[in-house]
């Protein structure tokens, strides 16, 4: 493990700017977790070994890390981190670019990025690389007292750190943060260095998640109250300590259910194994570029020639939906001159499941 383990009570002291060291103890708890599931997660998107070599984690301002990567080509990272579907987290991460190249195996140089195309292109493979380890994690990392924490990409860009920072910045209301640096090595050897940036609140909220039952104070149950004596049942005298008026003349007994029907096989009688019985039925897929919000005066002020601005970038992939729930993304196509989407990401189940939940 690396250094940045071996003492947190002097890394994260109780004095300004560093963060307690209750949020420290369970950052370091989560990356010494992390550091195989991560190593896995990536060879599953890269398609070959990859491990997390080294972890070091430190005090860091926002200003520092804008200085630092500002003067080097980089990609950096929107990581939302959701506790709830109303509580969530907002996490930079940064690589540069001839580490985010050797780590995917695609082109990075600057030179070739310079066309705008291609950048985009590149962005997109990226961002779906990023995906897809991102669900990864959320399957297996955030298990047990983290259980139903999910992490997604917000948003990603090539350079512009003030950006990146100051989103990050002003989520956080400049809270302090922690940098985290994980080295990571192919079986070819270094592949490069992934900076996180993570600011207080989160990690108090992971503490919290994170805390073991036995910090949490229990709760006395009710005790129920005992089957009457036969003595009492015949008139005889409460025990002493009770109030008047206390009944102690009810059965108290768990619920019995009758059993259910044997059913055979492990469906019901009649009911049919496969799909057939709905694979005629239809299903209206919709693609959806972007969406907008108007007040009925700008709508009103319609007419030919009018503009209306979507919240999505040029480039960016459109959302494919079936009856109305988002199942995939793509990239808008021509096919013999009619309009197509070509997909590029199949949305996971979880993040299905998690969007079902919300509505």
């Amino acid at each position: 493990m690396a250094d940045g383990f071996s003492d947190i009570d002097a890394l994260f002291g109780p004095t300004p700017p560093g963060v307690s060291v209750r949020a420290a103890r369970a950052l370091a708890s989560l990356a010494s977790q992390s550091r195989e599931l991560v190593g896995a997660g990536l060879e599953s998107v890269t398609g070959r070994p990859v491990q997390v070599s080294d972890v070091t984690i430190r005090p860091a301002t926002y200003a520092e890390i804008e200085a630092e990567f500002g003067a080097i080509a980089h990609m950096g990272f929107e990581v939302q981190v959701g506790f709830s579907p109303s509580e969530s987290y907002l996490l930079g991460a940064l690589v540069t670019l001839p580490d985010l190249g050797a780590l995917i195996a695609i082109e990075m140089g600057e030179a070739a990025l310079e066309d705008a195309d291609f950048a985009r292109a590149q962005t997109i493979a990226v961002g779906t690389s990023v995906r897809e380890l991102l669900d990864f994690i959320s399957i297996t990392l955030f298990v047990g007292p983290l259980a139903g924490i999910e992490a997604s990409l917000s948003d990603l860009r090539i350079g512009q750190i003030e950006y990146t920072m100051g989103i990050v910045t002003d989520v956080a209301q400049n809270a302090p943060a922690v940098r985290v640096d994980l080295a990571l090595t192919t079986d070819a050897g270094q592949a490069g260095t992934v900076t996180v940036v993570m600011p207080e609140p989160f990690l108090e909220r992971l503490a919290d998640a994170a805390a073991p039952e036995d910090e949490v104070e229990p709760v006395e149950p009710t005790p129920m109250r005992r089957a009457a004596t036969a003595e009492t049942r015949e008139g005889g005298a409460a025990p002493s300590g009770k109030a008047s008026g206390t009944r102690d003349d009810v059965d108290v007994h768990p619920v019995r259910f009758p059993p259910l029907p044997e059913v055979r096989g492990g469906t019901a009688a009649g009911m049919p194994r496969s799909l057939d019985l709905i694979m005629d039925v239809a299903m209206r897929v919709t693609v959806e570029i972007g969406r907008s919000t108007m007040t009925v005066e700008d709508v009103l002020s319609l007419g030919p020639g009018s503009v209306v601005e979507l919240n999505t970038l040029a480039g960016e992939p459109v959302d494919v939906l079936v009856n109305d729930q988002l199942i995939a993304r793509g990239e808008v196509v021509v096919v013999d001159e009619n309009f197509g989407v070509r997909v590029t990401e199949i949305v996971s189940p979880r993040r299905r499941a998690t969007a079902l939940g919300g509505m």
